[in-house]
């Protein structure tokens, strides 16, 4: 259309140029050969090339856009701007705040209840992604569950290893091992992901470790 657009203009253009010279050879096609009629004609042609066809042009990119819109892919940067990926996002997803906990001024940290057909790596990461730009203002961490009771069991793991610091020595470290015992494999089975604000880094199953393994935990 551009091409086809600057042709037209430019043909036009000359055309009014030689009719000021030689209107017999402009209006060829014409019984009527008038400087007058010349330049109404080839001049309103310039005038169309002008102003409508760039409106075409703008309409047909302006459809474009819409289409391209409309995809549910993500399309994937390394840190460098090069694109590395076009991953798709499932939209059959539903999720919930269940705490924007452990305060910080510069940054925030969300606990989210996630729920989703597609527990895939691929779509876990996609999915925290999206959520982050629903959520994030400033810097933060989004941490997924996959149902609430995990992450207040998270909580309570939290507070009673706190309480292991009266002991010392082997009795802290028993102490910590009981509560691991008691938790661990649990919550690590039901933490699907965590997004770290930090270069967007993200973890699957983060507490799926050696520790997880150690404990008996099974992928």
């Amino acid at each position: 259309m551009r091409t086809i657009y600057l042709i037209l203009l430019s043909s036009f253009s000359i055309l009014f140029i030689i009719l000021g010279f030689y209107p017999n050879i402009s209006l060829f096609w014409s019984k009527t050969k008038t400087y007058l009629l010349s330049a109404r004609i080839y001049g309103t042609l310039i005038l169309v090339s002008i102003f409508i066809l760039p409106q075409c042009e703008s309409k047909k990119n302006a459809e474009n856009k819409v289409t391209l819109s409309a995809s549910s892919d993500r399309i994937q940067f390394d840190k460098n701007g090069n694109q590395i990926a076009s991953v798709p996002i499932k939209k059959n997803y539903t999720y919930k705040i269940l705490k924007s906990h452990d305060k910080h001024p510069e940054l925030d940290n969300f606990a989210i209840e996630l729920h989703t057909s597609d527990i895939s790596k691929e779509n876990i990461e996609a999915i925290a992604k999206e959520i982050k730009t629903e959520l994030c203002t400033r810097d933060c961490n989004i941490a997924l569950y996959d149902d609430k009771k995990y992450y207040d069991m998270e909580k309570r793991m939290t507070k009673e290893e706190e309480s292991c610091i009266k002991y010392i020595n082997s009795n802290q470290k028993d102490c910590l091992d009981a509560i691991a015992k008691k938790y661990y494999v649990k919550i690590a089975d039901h933490l699907l992901g965590y997004l770290d604000f930090s270069e967007g880094t993200f973890l699957y199953y983060p507490y799926r470790d050696w520790h997880y393994k150690e404990l008996g935990g099974k992928l």
